[in-house]
């Protein structure tokens, strides 16, 4: 009985443990299971554009996109995605919203050359 008890114990700790990682997870990524915001992505465009990095014009792009919360007054958190051959590269941002609130957003990545080829994009948004 003492080896079943043992092995009892030990799983009970482990289940334990996993829903513990997951609300820790939980916390650290930001993700509220409570929210009502809901986001809309609207229009959207990525566009060749030069920045100022350090005080010297950069070649990069610009990912411009309209996001609308159609849901309750919360956090939405917009990510945005770049990918070239010359890598991948993400932006992250989370912004309080009104409900029906919408804003304009830019996301600028100025780390590919003027040499990066099969430029893609993507961004998405959750509460």
């Amino acid at each position: 009985m003492n080896i079943i008890g043992n092995i009892v114990g030990v799983i009970a700790g482990l289940f334990i443990g996993i829903i513990a990682i997951g609300f820790i997870g939980a916390i650290i990524t930001g993700d509220d299971a409570s929210s009502k915001a809901a986001c809309e992505l609207m229009e959207r465009s990525l566009d060749a554009d030069v920045f100022l990095v350090r005080g010297e014009a950069d070649a990069g792009y610009r990912y411009n996109v309209r996001v609308k919360n159609k849901g309750e007054k919360g956090d939405l958190t917009i990510i945005a995605n770049l990918s070239t051959s010359e890598g991948e590269f993400e932006r992250k941002q989370t912004l309080a919203f009104d409900s029906q609130e919408i804003r304009d957003l830019s996301f600028a990545f100025h780390e590919p050359t003027i040499n990066a080829s099969n430029i893609q994009g993507s961004i998405t948004c959750r509460p």
